[in-house]
C-alpha cells in the first residue's frame, strides 16, 4: 500500500517538473506566429494561399489583407503577443487586462481566442498541482495512519516544496483535517476563499455545469474537475 501511493507520488512529480510555465509557451506561440508571418511574406504565391485558405470570410476581409503593410502586421503581432507574456508574469487573481486584440486581418484572425488560454492553462495546473498534493497526503497517511495537521508536514520527505495555489495572489493551497479525512481546496477562479465550499460547477455529477473563468466558490480536490 504504502509502495503504491509513493510509486504514483514520485510519477506525478516528474510530471509535474516537466510542467512548461504559461509564459514559456506564449514565447513559443510568438515565435510560431512570426516564422508563420515570414512564411507568408516571403513569396506573393504564399500570401494569395493564406488568404484563400478559408481565413477570411468575405472579400472585403481578403482586400484589407492588401492595405495593411507586412511591417505593420509583424509589429502588431509581436507587441500583442509581449503584453500577454507581460500578463502571465502575473497572478492570475490580480486579472490584468487584456491588451486590444490589433485592426489588422492576421491578428484579427489569430488572437480573439487567446481571451481564454490563461484560465484554461490556470485550471489544468491547479487540477494537476491538486493531485499532487492529494497523492502525498495519501502517501503520509498510508505511512503514519494519519493525514498531517498541515501541509508543511510533507516536505521535504513527500513534496520539495507545497505548490503555491495558481489562483490566489499568493500562498499555498488551503487544507484542514476534518472528521472523514480532509479538506483540500483551491480559492477558485474568483480568487475568494470561501472556506472549502465547493463550487456548484465542475462537481462530479452528470449533466453539471463545467468550470469556467466566471465560476464561484473552491476548487475542492475530490469534488470539483475540469
Amino acid at each position: 500500500m504504502v509502495t503504491t501511493h509513493v510509486q504514483r507520488l514520485i510519477a506525478w512529480r516528474g510530471m509535474v517538473r516537466r510542467r512548461c510555465p504559461y509564459a514559456d509557451l506564449l514565447t513559443e506561440e510568438k515565435y510560431y506566429l512570426q516564422s508563420s508571418l515570414l512564411e507568408i511574406f516571403a513569396k506573393p504565391r504564399n500570401e494569395w494561399e493564406f488568404i484563400n485558405n478559408n481565413y477570411f470570410n468575405n472579400r472585403i476581409d481578403k482586400l484589407r489583407w492588401w492595405t495593411v503593410s507586412k511591417c505593420e502586421i509583424m509589429d502588431n503581432c509581436t507587441h500583442y503577443i509581449d503584453q500577454l507574456i507581460a500578463n502571465a508574469h502575473k497572478p492570475y487573481a490580480a486579472h490584468p487586462p487584456l491588451p486590444p486584440i490589433p485592426s489588422d486581418p492576421f491578428s484579427m484572425i489569430f488572437f480573439p481566442g487567446f481571451d481564454t488560454v490563461q484560465y484554461r492553462y490556470t485550471a489544468n495546473q491547479t487540477q494537476t498541482d491538486l493531485l499532487l498534493v492529494a497523492l502525498a497526503l495519501q502517501a503520509y497517511h498510508a505511512e503514519h495512519g494519519v493525514y498531517p495537521a498541515t501541509l508543511t508536514v510533507l516536505t521535504p520527505g513527500y513534496l520539495s516544496a507545497i505548490p503555491a495555489d495558481p489562483f490566489a495572489l499568493s500562498g499555498p493551497f488551503r487544507y484542514r483535517r476534518t472528521s472523514s479525512g480532509y479538506a483540500l481546496y483551491s480559492v477558485g477562479p474568483d480568487g475568494k476563499d470561501d472556506g472549502g465550499t465547493a463550487s456548484a460547477d465542475g462537481r462530479r455529477k452528470k449533466g453539471g455545469k463545467p468550470l469556467s473563468s466566471s465560476s464561484t466558490g473552491d476548487i475542492v480536490a475530490g469534488v470539483n474537475v475540469q
